[in-house]
């Protein structure tokens, strides 16, 4: 086998990572293991851009009575050292196998100093027609060379302190290149979800992607691969990590250009236990995913003072497909099979993005003749009676605001509100004027405003009990009534119950078949509400 190309870590290692090196070598020595011990892969990347990581997987080299020494064995061996020397011990860990989690061998993991370390053996790999391959023992080159990437396959090898490499990964580093060790077709062919992290860490390092890896991921039968051979599941993972990522705009434009986005974007059902039984393509078209990615470009861009969610990049890319559903009811089903069923993230994703396009859908009038906030103060600010209604309060821009703001229970998080009006808010302004600017505008607005703040946690004045007999309404019309009431109390945040009483009275009565009408929020103007579901 050539020798490997080696170099020094720039920085060295610190005092902890020397801790744990050292004890590994006299595990390694004490017990007469005569291992080859090596850190592999992502720390080693890490550590030569001179990123701490405490990511450390040792690879083993080396065998102990006659046989390939296994990570469980050597973890043993840790744990009896530990003992021996009057060391905290912790129990060893193993992970078996899982193909669909991009774990093709056995993993080992113990506690070292209280950090947790993974162990496993250098091996090659040969696979069928899936992605389980037949795994064999392996030199440190066909280890390397089975790695998705060159910069992912460098080894630290512990008894010379130097960084081996037997590709091109240090010279890639160098060039700031993100390159397959083997030919692009070879390596996907063996693992197609590799194509997905080669534009994930494209977007994360910067790094420029090598023109056979483009020209090879544009190939049909490498999508055909991704599609039968990945699980919707990995694919969700990798979009979340590219999409939560530093440059999520640069993965937005990856999709297309590498024609990757009906491989990752599908509408898919499901049987009652969840598994999928039929998909099909989004179809975005080029002017569709050209406004995604100004609009990621935007966000991105907006990101600079806070950083936004994931959730906020997906709700932009499916806010431009024209086949997204207009009404609320129609949405949910429609985001559930595309974010639930074809990425196989959350719950909680799908109603997150969901309530942000509603929001950012129900905010549209806001916009029209540019913000102005002075179009949001609330009619008892501007000092308008309440009894002074006759007829219907009309959706209002506060109002609307104040109805979108609602939306924010569905968010999660550390600032429920802030992340969720400011994402909303800038989402609204990029689908109306195809910019951030009045977004912001809006955005500064409601963290100067209490009352906006504490629209979410708004309670109504009169309960549904009480406003079903003040109007005599009940079942499906108490929703309704129950909306109108929250618009006046948005532009009377002062009103008590006897003021409420007068005013939906005043204002219900006359107009009960129009009011009864209310559409849900984000739904148009004229929408009837969806009808009440009967229990079967």
């Amino acid at each position: 086998m050539a020798a490997p190309i080696t170099a020094a870590l720039p920085t060295g290692t610190t005092e902890s990572e020397d801790k744990i090196f050292s004890l590994l070598l006299d595990v390694n020595k004490q017990y007469g293991l005569n291992c080859t011990l090596r850190v592999a892969g992502g720390w080693v990347r890490d550590r030569l851009l001179g990123i701490v990581s405490d990511d450390i997987d040792i690879a083993l080299e080396g065998e102990y009575d006659g046989n390939v020494i296994t990570g469980a064995a050597f973890c043993e061996f840790i744990v009896k050292y530990q003992a021996d020397h009057g060391l905290e011990q912790r129990h060893v860990g193993v992970i078996k196998a899982n193909p669909d989690q991009s774990k093709h061998l056995e993993t080992a993991t113990t506690h070292i100093y209280g950090e947790a370390i993974d162990f496993v053996n250098l091996r090659c790999e040969e696979y069928a027609e899936s992605r389980i391959p037949t795994i064999k023992p392996g030199t440190p080159k066909q280890d390397a060379e089975r790695r998705d990437l060159t910069i992912n396959a460098l080894f630290y090898n512990l008894h010379t302190q130097l960084v081996e490499d037997y590709t091109t990964g240090l010279q890639d580093m160098d060039d700031k290149l993100v390159r397959t060790p083997l030919a692009p077709l070879v390596t996907f062919h063996d693992d197609p979800l590799r194509l997905l992290r080669c534009i994930r860490f494209a977007c994360r390092l910067m790094y420029a992607m090598h023109e056979d890896i483009k020209a090879c991921a544009r190939d049909p039968d490498v999508h055909e691969s991704l599609r039968a051979k990945i699980s919707r599941e990995r694919v969700g993972i990798e979009v979340r990590k590219m999409l939560s990522g530093a440059h999520p705009d640069v993965a937005v434009h990856y999709y297309w250009d590498l024609n990757v986005v009906d491989c990752i974007f599908e509408h898919c059902t499901v049987d009652k236990k969840g598994n999928i039984t039929g998909s099909r393509s989004l179809d975005f078209t080029p002017e569709e995913w050209v406004r995604a990615h100004r609009m990621a470009e935007a966000l991105k861009t907006a990101s600079k003072e806070k950083k936004l969610s994931y959730e906020v990049y997906l709700a932009a890319i499916m806010s431009c497909h024209a086949q997204l559903p207009a009404t609320a009811g129609e949405l949910e089903p429609y985001l559930a099979a595309v974010i639930t069923h074809g990425l196989k993230l959350p719950i909680k994703v799908r109603q997150i993005v969901q309530a942000m396009i509603l929001g950012a859908r129900h905010l549209m009038p806001v916009w029209e003749g540019g913000f102005d906030a002075a179009k949001l103060a609330s009619l008892e600010a501007q000092g308008t009676p309440m009894a002074a209604h006759a007829a219907p309060l009309k959706a209002t821009p506060r109002v609307l605001l104040c109805e979108a703001l609602q939306l924010a229970k569905y968010q999660s998080g550390k600032e429920p509100l802030a992340l969720f009006y400011r994402e909303t808010c800038l989402l609204s302004s990029l689908m109306a004027t195809a910019a951030c600017d009045e977004g912001a505008r809006l955005v500064a607005h409601i963290d100067g405003d209490a009352l906006l703040q504490g629209v979410p946690s708004l309670k109504a004045v009169l309960n549904g009990g009480e406003v079903g007999k003040l109007l005599g309404v009940k079942g499906p019309e108490i929703r309704p009534a129950l909306a109108y009431q929250l618009r006046l109390q948005f532009e009377y945040p002062s009103a008590g119950k006897d003021e409420m009483q007068a005013a939906l009275v005043k204002s219900i009565a006359p107009h009960r078949s129009v009011l009864m009408k209310l559409p849900r929020v984000g739904d148009p103007e004229g929408t009837p509400p969806p009808p009440k579901k009967r229990r079967t």
